[in-house]
This record gives structure tokens, C-alpha cells and sequence, in this order.
């Protein structure tokens, strides 16, 4: 079975390589219950819902779904 798994390993071209990225978890360090993620264009929004905390409700921003960027709260 490990013969089998190298094999493949071995054969493995760019292409199929060239989109495995590893991201270490977690992506976001805190406690965002509830997020809701949406997408405008190629711009990614998450909004959690963390009312016993002031400020609450963080916006977050991603290009990509790994790297974030608190843009504001709501409230």
C-alpha cells in the first residue's frame, strides 16, 4: 500500500501540485460564532455575531477566504 501511495507521489506533474497549498487552523485567531460569509465580486465579507462583547458585530473582509481583515463593527 505505501509502494502504491509513493508511486502516485511520484508521478505527481506541476499541475496537480501547483494548487495544493497548505493553511495551518486556525485561519482566524478568535471566537467568531455565527459567521456569515457573503461575496461581492471577488471581495469575501464575514459578519459574527458576538453581542456580549463591545464593539460587537466585526465585519471582516477576504480576497481569498484565508487572509482577513477586520474593516469595522457595527455596533
Amino acid at each position: 500500500m505505501l509502494a502504491l501511495v509513493l508511486g502516485l507521489a511520484a508521478r505527481a506533474t506541476p499541475q496537480h501540485t501547483a494548487f495544493a497549498r497548505v493553511y495551518q487552523n486556525p485561519i482566524l485567531y478568535s471566537d467568531y460564532s455565527d459567521p456569515d460569509v457573503i461575496r461581492d465580486k471577488s471581495i469575501y465579507y464575514l459578519i459574527s455575531s458576538t453581542f456580549a462583547f463591545v464593539p460587537g458585530l466585526p465585519i471582516l473582509s477576504s480576497p481569498d477566504l484565508v487572509h482577513w481583515t477586520i474593516l469595522t463593527h457595527a455596533l
